[in-house]
């Protein structure tokens, strides 16, 4: 025989490969199941035929990616309008660190949100400036319900009590 010399264990599509340089390296795989490449199994075919209805299975499958789609466009909106947020990632990792001193707290002001405005007193507030990301932010934090793919034509309709 000659050496050095490859065996394999797995199939012939999926194999882990050994080379051995003499007879009792490849005694010694060959009894934990190393084989010439010849001797390895075909790949096993798998039927991934869909069962069912196929127009049902389809129909749930893209009402399914419909909804998902709209969760990540939602997901992302989010994160962007995190991102341009800088207080509120201050906040976040104030929060993480276990620090739950308020932002922006002194020792003559221990809490800076009371200062803050109130939603009534921004009713008259001209938001027609903001983005769209900004304009989605202010609805979460007001808990008004919108789309991801809302307009901001329509984001600012729902921000305006429309």
């Amino acid at each position: 025989m000659e050496y050095p010399k490859a065996l394999y264990r797995g199939s012939k599509e999926i194999y882990d490969t050994k080379i051995v340089n003499d007879l009792d390296q490849e005694n010694e795989l060959r009894e934990i199941n190393y084989v010439s490449f010849s001797d390895l199994p075909d790949p096993v075919v798998e039927d991934r035929s869909v069962t069912g209805t196929g127009s049902k299975t389809h129909d749930g499958l893209v009402e399914k990616l419909a909804w998902t789609e709209d969760q990540l466009e939602t997901a992302k909106a989010e994160l962007i309008s995190f991102q341009n947020d800088v207080p509120a990632m201050k906040a976040r990792i104030s929060e993480l660190q276990g620090d739950t001193t308020p932002l922006g707290a002194t020792s003559g002001n221990p809490n800076p949100e009371l200062n803050k405005e109130t939603t009534d007193d921004a009713q008259d507030f001209d938001y027609s400036q903001w983005t769209a990301d900004q304009l989605r932010e202010e609805l979460k934090k007001r808990g008004i319900k919108f789309k991801a793919r809302d307009s901001k034509d329509e984001l600012l309709t729902l921000l305006n009590g429309g």
